[in-house]
This record gives structure tokens, C-alpha cells and sequence, in this order.
């Protein structure tokens, strides 16, 4: 898998400027992915701010990918909890 060292950069720069933020990021390996998210939220409204944002990309996506549907009730990511679950067994 490529390196992530850009993104600390980029998570330790945000840091180093005050700013709050979510960066998630996935990487795609030929047996296996992973998502990883860095976050510094320290007010209310910056969490009003991501509530908002995160509403929107769920909104876009879920135009072009089912998981993202409005209707789903979160048994989608049972699968995936379970993987993580016996993972971590």
C-alpha cells in the first residue's frame, strides 16, 4: 500500500494552523482496504459545520452507491462489523 505521510502532513499542518477538521482517507490493497479518518473537532460549531458537510457527501453519494441509500437502517455495515469484530478476537 502507498504511504500515507502526506496525509500526517497534511494533519499535523491543520493542527498547527487551529483548524478543525475530518480527513478520511481510503486505501485500496489487492486483498484488502482500509479507511482511516483524523479528526480535531472542538466546538459546536464546527460540529454543526461537519454534521452539515457529512450530510451532504452521504446525500451525493448515495445517488450513485446503495449503501449510501436514504432507507437503509444500518444493517449494511453489520458485515463489516462482524469482519472487525473477529478480527479483533
Amino acid at each position: 500500500m502507498a504511504t500515507n505521510d502526506f496525509i500526517i502532513d497534511l494533519v499535523e499542518k491543520l493542527k498547527e494552523d487551529n483548524i478543525e477538521y475530518l480527513v478520511i482517507y481510503l486505501q485500496k490493497g489487492k486483498n484488502e482496504g482500509h479507511a482511516n479518518a483524523y479528526y480535531d473537532i472542538r466546538t459546536e460549531e464546527g460540529a454543526e459545520m461537519l454534521a452539515v458537510a457529512v450530510g451532504q457527501v452521504y446525500n451525493d453519494l448515495s445517488d450513485d452507491f446503495p449503501v449510501f441509500d436514504q432507507s437503509a437502517n444500518g444493517d449494511q455495515f453489520d458485515e463489516i462489523d462482524d469482519d472487525e469484530e473477529s478480527e479483533e478476537n
